[in-house]
């Protein structure tokens, strides 16, 4: 009896599993839609902002200002780069999920091997089922998704700040360059005077708009959120190993902190800067973690398997059992 028992418990292991400890989804076609339109609308308002004119109102600067005459530096991780921090992820994720296709794929047929009449497919009625996209590859592209969700949010909320504030880099005066004789730097009583009404002789207008763009960082609010995010995802394959979790986990912080620190000692942002724009980056990244990637996770078979192996360890062996009957 201990044999058919472990069979009939294995049978509603993936009801249970689902009802307890996993992670539902309910994901329909106007899920589906939703999402695409979501997406579509991030993109836009990702390009509108990105090429945005400056507002009319400009802020200005104190002439003896010392924060505002660093030189203007090349960027030691050009924007063009951060390309990379877009495909390495992207690479890493679908790396990953193959790695873990195959190992679910090892363990099911070992445990179809040790009970070849178990029932144990995890049965979900999702979209994908629709569609009859193939469950890893449908797994995959929720977690692209939200991974592109995220970056273009990161964007749009980066952006928007950023043409809020108008905050000055720390190399604006290098770069737009004003005739100091034309400015009232001092008023009658000799005190130093906020300068708003300048004109900028630099002949690189696409630099002296940037330059007006320090607050937030989008460097630091881009990189830490990749970071974050890469880190999230990690943390939902349990069958990695823990020690290299961490290890690759403490990989992923520091390599947000150096793209991060870059831009302070290459002049282009202040110190305020770069912290914004990490919270910017972390804040959205959890949101993106809660929101998206959690709960487009279908319950992951390789949970349900080693809970159903946990089972069998219970029971009696089938070889004992079947002397009992």
């Amino acid at each position: 009896m201990a044999s058919g028992n472990t069979h009939m418990e294995l049978g509603n292991l993936d009801n249970n599993k689902i009802s307890k400890g996993g992670i539902t989804t309910s994901y329909s076609v106007i899920h589906f839609v939703v999402d695409i339109v979501f997406l579509v609308i991030l993109i836009i308002a990702g390009i509108i902002t990105e090429a945005a004119p400056l507002p009319v109102e400009r802020l200005g600067f104190f002439c003896d200002s010392e924060t505002l005459r660093f030189p203007f530096l090349p960027s030691t991780i050009p924007t063009l780069s951060l390309i990379f921090f877009v495909l390495i992820p992207a690479a890493f994720i679908i790396g990953l999920s193959i790695l873990e296709h195959f190992i679910y794929k090892y363990a099911h047929l070992r445990l179809q091997t040790q009970l070849p009449s178990t029932p144990f497919h995890v049965k979900l009625h999702c979209i994908y089922r629709e569609l009859k996209i193939p469950y890893g590859l449908w797994k995959t592209m929720l977690t692209l998704y939200a991974f592109i969700v995220g970056i273009f949010l990161t964007l749009v909320v980066t952006n928007a700040i950023k043409l809020s504030v108008g905050e000055l880099r720390p190399h604006f005066l290098s770069i737009c360059q004003p005739n100091f004789t034309e400015l009232e730097c001092r008023d009658s009583f000799g005190y130093a005077t906020y300068v708003t009404n300048y004109t900028c002789y630099g002949t690189d207008t696409e630099n002296i708009r940037e330059a007006r763009l320090s607050f937030p960082s989008g460097h630091a609010s881009f990189i830490v959120y990749n970071m974050v995010f890469l880190m999230f995802f990690l943390e939902l394959k349990p069958y990695i190993p823990r020690g290299i979790r961490s290890a690759v986990t403490l990989l992923f912080a520091l390599t947000g902190m150096l793209v991060a620190i870059t831009r302070l000692y290459d002049y282009k942002h202040h110190a305020n800067d770069v912290i914004g724009g990490s919270i910017i980056g972390l804040v959205t990244a959890i949101f993106t973690y809660f929101f998206h990637l959690r709960l487009n996770t279908v319950p992951r078979s390789v949970e349900s398997l080693e809970a159903a192996k946990s089972i069998t360890s219970d029971e009696a062996p089938p070889g004992n059992a079947t002397k009992s009957n």
